[in-house]
């Protein structure tokens, strides 16, 4: 019955590890005609401020808006003063330490995940294909460049979640509760049987 015991608590931990989110980014290269075809916005611009979010109590990751001031459109409705949101850390495949000088940025009107971009933002990633312009130019292909829209500043912005971020921390929280409960259950029964 001890083996028992020692196998079922065995389970429960290794499920509970196999359950939590993995915290390293891991996305496959993109060719800039790749990126393009699945960007909703490419553009030329330059870092101009960076202001990081908190974070939530279930993640160790904190998200990030990034303001580029935009030189040179080649795809989407893109502002002068333009807003890309992003995780804050690299290991989530955010923009951790993005780029100084000119930056070839491609971005989206939704994220793959949490956060969510908000009025007038685009969401970006490490997966997305942007770069420094210095590593490659800008590809033939992308045509002739068009002037960003003439915004001043942001609507009023912020992250807008959609729920699924929600989703899988209350998944997450499910799956520990359930592995508490495991190894109280596998406690109260060690112990029951060695008293018997």
């Amino acid at each position: 019955m001890r083996r028992l015991c020692i196998l079922l608590l065995l389970l429960v931990v290794v499920v509970a590890v196999e359950a939590s989110p993995a915290g390293a980014c891991s996305c496959a290269r993109l060719s800039d005609e790749e990126a393009f075809a699945r960007a909703d916005a490419v553009f030329v611009g330059s870092l101009a401020d960076r202001k990081v979010q908190d974070g939530s109590i279930f993640t160790s990751d904190a998200s990030a808006v990034h303001r580029f001031d935009v030189s040179a459109v080649y795809k989407g409705e893109v502002r002068r003063d333009q807003e890309i949101v992003s995780h804050a850390s690299g290991s989530t495949c955010g923009f951790a330490s993005p780029p100084s000088g000119d930056v070839l940025v491609f971005a989206n009107e939704e994220a793959w995940a949490e956060p969510q971009p908000g009025p007038g933002q685009f969401a970006g990633d490490l997966c997305n294909g942007t770069r420094p312009l210095g590593q490659g130019g800008i590809p033939p292909a992308f045509g002739r460049p068009i002037e960003p829209v003439a915004v001043s500043s942001q609507a009023p912005g912020g992250l807008v979640r959609d729920g699924a971020d929600d989703r899988r921390r209350l998944f997450i929280v499910s799956v520990g509760v359930l592995a508490l409960t495991g190894v109280a259950s596998g406690v109260f029964m060690c112990r029951r049987r060695a008293t018997d």
